[in-house]
């Protein structure tokens, strides 16, 4: 129907949809009487085989001419099985990029985050081999800052996220805030954790030592399988009684695929 309007025709009058192929899962497109594109869509559990994605054109190698477009290829009520998990994710690996065209196809995937093993931690990673953008759209802007707001206030209020983000922490921060937690928040909980107030010395506590702690992936297998070497820089507080429990600040971290030479 958007192909046949009247406005559509009015923008692109030289295209048309192909007669032979106007299902809703599988068109082509035309234009001056040459086929121009088309869109196949399928289940993930089906099988695109004799299709792919763009097309070989020497003469025109930086011009686009197709993508894959995976939309959320995991299901929510799925995910508790590591099994569901990791069918997924060989799937991804044995069918999506030999269905390319050219090593420059785009795959662009549109999902969100399910839980800490899903497919969007498995493609940042880069175990598919191929490195992805990613843009990452919270519900909750400046979160745990006093400048935090709804992403979409005509749609759900800030109060009514919070509202949420209490009721369930595990789900709310896997599909709202696009940063899943362990179930119930794993050893270290959220709640106690607080940004430190900046721009005034009388903040500034006493501080009694400084921790650097590592966790190496250095092993070749290790850095083999695209897993990270991970810092973290520790400030702990200066306590003046006994019964006075130091605060421990967070000053730096980092992380890196490095070997263990680098």
């Amino acid at each position: 129907d958007i192909f046949n309007h009247e406005d559509f025709r009015a923008m692109y009058p030289t295209v048309s949809m192909s007669k032979d192929t106007t299902a809703k899962q599988r068109w082509n497109l035309m234009e001056d009487g040459k086929r121009a594109g088309g869109l196949l869509a399928m289940g993930i559990g089906q099988n695109p085989v004799g299709f792919r994605a763009g097309r070989l054109d020497p003469d025109a190698p930086e011009q686009f001419e197709g993508a894959i477009v995976i939309d959320d290829p995991q299901k929510p009520d799925e995910m508790n099985s590591q099994i569901y998990r990791e069918n997924t994710k060989t799937r991804m690996s044995r069918v999506v990029l030999s269905r390319r065209a050219t090593d420059t196809t785009p795959i662009i995937v549109i999902m969100q985050r399910l839980h800490l093993d899903d497919i969007s931690n498995w493609l940042l990673e880069g175990r598919l081999g191929v490195e992805f953008d990613h843009i990452q759209l919270p519900a909750i802007i400046d979160d745990g800052t006093k400048h935090a707001k709804s992403y979409w206030p005509a749609k759900q209020r800030l109060t009514d996220l919070k509202a949420q983000r209490k009721a369930d922490p595990f789900m709310f921060e896997a599909q709202y805030m696009q940063k899943p937690i362990p179930v119930g928040g794993g050893m270290l909980k959220r709640k106690w954790w607080s940004r430190f107030p900046a721009g005034s010395p009388k903040h500034v506590p006493e501080i009694d030592y400084i921790v650097m702690s590592w966790d190496l992936a250095a092993s070749e297998k290790e850095v083999a399988g695209n897993s990270y070497t991970a810092c973290t820089v520790w400030a702990v507080e200066k306590t003046f009684t006994d019964d006075q429990a130091p605060r421990v600040f967070l000053m730096d971290a980092w992380r890196g695929q490095v070997d263990y030479v680098e």
